[in-house]
């Protein structure tokens, strides 16, 4: 029984000292080479470089629950097409903004988003959003102002309708 304790602690120990050995290994790789910066044991995967056979993918992987009609991907711009499935007004401006957000901050050769969402009482929503909408002031909103403050404030945002009436009190 004591040889079995003794072995249940070597083991316990070596797994710590690899561990230990893992996780300190790459700094002193890096102090050896004279750079003081840190260098990641994973590869950094926050920015991606978008194809036009990936956008489809790269959209539908965020689980959104409006239905996707269309997408193009041309010349750093990305073009929605989206179906709001009479989703609330609050839940289509939460996936809006974090579709346009992640688009943008994800992705190394997008810069400019536009989504045309359709609505079930006929109107249409069109958002447009550069990268440059996501530095400095837009950065700071970002952080302060409700989903569909950040679509009113942030990005640009034109309502279309079938009907002739005012754009208050819009319904999805």
């Amino acid at each position: 029984m004591e040889a079995f304790v003794v072995r249940i602690l070597a083991a316990v120990l070596a797994a710590t000292l690899l561990a230990v050995v893992v996780s300190v290994l790459p700094e002193l790789s890096a102090n050896r080479n004279g750079q003081g910066e840190h260098l990641p044991v994973f590869k950094d995967e926050s920015t991606m470089k978008l194809t036009r056979e990936r956008v489809v993918d790269f959209i539908l992987d965020q689980e959104i629950q409006m239905s996707l009609k269309r997408i193009d991907f041309y010349n750093y711009k990305v073009f929605l097409e989206l179906d709001s499935a009479g989703l609330a007004k609050p839940a289509v401006s939460k996936e809006l903004v974090r579709i346009i957000c992640r688009m943008l901050e994800q992705t190394e050769n997008v810069g400019e988003v536009q989504v045309l969402v359709h609505a079930i009482s006929g109107e249409s929503l069109l958002v447009e959003a550069k990268k440059s909408d996501l530095q400095g002031k837009g950065l700071k909103l970002l952080k302060a102002l409700s989903d569909e403050e950040i679509l009113e404030q942030v990005f640009k945002t034109t309502w279309f309708s079938s009907h002739t009436h005012s754009n208050e009190g819009k319904q999805w």
